[in-house]
C-alpha cells in the first residue's frame, strides 16, 4: 500500500499548491500570529511543517525578527517560498522527517497538515516534533480537532483519507507537554458546530522540569 507521505511527495503535494496558490500569499491576521501575540512569546527559532508558500513564516519574521525554517512536501510550494522569501530557509520535507539539529527551535508549528499524514507515521511524527524542539519550547497546531475520531475520503486524489482527531493528543499524554491555550474555529460561516469542519488551534509547552513534581504527601 503506498502511503499518503509517497503520494504528497510525488505529486499530489505541487498539485494541493496549485489548486489553492490564488488564495494563499495575501498577508494580513493570521490566527497562529494573533495567538502568539497573545501569549506574549518572544520566539527566536520558528519551524513550520506544511508551511505552504511560507507567508505565516513572514508574518512571524516580521513580527518578531525570528530565524525560520519552512517544511512542505511540494517542490513548487519550496521554491515560489524561496523565490519570495529568501530570508526564510524552505526544504521539501514531511512530519516525519524533520531536517534539523535537536533540540534547535523553540515553536514547532504544524500547519494544518496532520489531517493528511498517514496514521502509521503518527508516532515517527510524535518524536520528530520532541526531537527537534527544545525543552521550554511550544508545539502550534492548526488542524480539524473533532469530538470524535474519523475519516473521509479525500475529494482530490483516490485513496487518500483525511484523518480528523484531536492531534493534541500526539503530545499531551507526556507530562512534560501541557496545553496552554486551545482555539476553536470552523470551516465556512455557520455558527452551527459541524463535527467535519470543527478546526482548533492549539499551543502546547514541552517542560521537562515540571512533568513529575514531588510525590504527593497524603
Amino acid at each position: 500500500m503506498t502511503s499518503q507521505k509517497s503520494i504528497f511527495l510525488s505529486g499530489e503535494g505541487d498539485a494541493w499548491f496549485e489548486r489553492n496558490l490564488a488564495a494563499l500569499g495575501h498577508k494580513g491576521t493570521d490566527l497562529v500570529v494573533s495567538e502568539m501575540l497573545s501569549l506574549q512569546v518572544q520566539p527566536e527559532l520558528i519551524a513550520e511543517i506544511g508551511c505552504g508558500e511560507g507567508e505565516r513564516l513572514s508574518l512571524l519574521r516580521d513580527k518578531f525578527g525570528s530565524r525560520c525554517w519552512g517544511f512542505d512536501p511540494s517542490a513548487k510550494a519550496v521554491a515560489h517560498g524561496r523565490a519570495i522569501y529568501p530570508e526564510i530557509t524552505f526544504e521539501i520535507g514531511t512530519a516525519d522527517r524533520i531536517d534539523l539539529p535537536d533540540s534547535s527551535v523553540d515553536t514547532l508549528i504544524f500547519g494544518f497538515c496532520l489531517y493528511l499524514t498517514d496514521p502509521r507515521d503518527y508516532f515517527r511524527i510524535a518524536a520528530e516534533a520532541d526531537r527537534v524542539l527544545a525543552d521550554g519550547g511550544l508545539v502550534a497546531i492548526l488542524d480539524f480537532s473533532p469530538r470524535h475520531v474519523f475519516k473521509n475520503p479525500y475529494s482530490h486524489k483516490p485513496g487518500v483519507f483525511a484523518h480528523k482527531m484531536d492531534f493534541s493528543r500526539f503530545f499531551t499524554w507526556n507530562p512534560a507537554y501541557r496545553l496552554i491555550s486551545r482555539r476553536y474555529t470552523e470551516h465556512g460561516s455557520s455558527f452551527t458546530y459541524d463535527e467535519n469542519e470543527s478546526i482548533c488551534l492549539d499551543f502546547i509547552k514541552k517542560d521537562w522540569a515540571k512533568a513529575f513534581p514531588k510525590s504527593l504527601q497524603y
